[in-house]
C-alpha cells in the first residue's frame, strides 16, 4: 500500500476514534463503547498498511487475531486493578458484542482501502 493510501485509511478512523473520547451528546456511551471498537480496528488495519508488502487480507487477519486475543484476555483477567490508560487501550471488560463491532471495523477497513485505491488511480 502506498504511503498516501495508508495515511488515508489511518487518518479517518483515528480522527473519528478520538471523537469517541470527546463526544458527550446523545448516544455518547454507545459511541465510545462500540463505535470506538470498530474505529480502533479500522485504525489498526490502516496502521498496518505502512508495513511494506503486507496485503490487505493479511492485515485484516492479523488485526482480527490481535483484537480477539485482547477480548479473550479480558474474559480471563480482573480488569479493576488496571489503571485508566491501560483500560482505555486494552479495554476493561469482556463483551461478546465487541466481536461484532470488530467485524464492522474490518468491513470499514476494506471500504476505506478501496476508496483510497480508487483515489490513487
Amino acid at each position: 500500500m502506498r504511503i498516501g493510501a495508508a495515511l488515508t485509511t489511518t487518518a479517518l478512523p483515528l480522527c473519528l476514534g478520538l471523537s469517541t473520547l470527546l463526544y458527550r451528546g446523545p448516544g455518547a456511551l454507545w459511541w465510545r463503547a462500540h463505535a470506538g471498537d470498530a474505529l480502533v480496528v479500522a485504525f489498526l488495519v490502516g496502521l498496518a498498511g505502512f508495513v511494506p508488502g503486507w496485503a490487505l487480507r493479511w492485515r485484516l487477519v492479523a488485526v482480527a487475531a490481535f483484537c480477539t486475543s485482547l477480548e479473550l484476555a479480558q474474559l480471563a483477567a480482573n480488569s479493576t486493578s488496571r489503571g485508566p490508560v491501560v483500560q482505555l487501550v486494552l479495554g476493561s471488560t469482556f463483551d461478546p458484542l465487541d466481536f461484532g463491532y470488530y467485524g464492522a471495523g474490518l468491513i470499514l477497513s476494506v471500504f476505506l482501502s478501496r476508496i483510497a485505491r480508487s483515489l490513487a488511480s
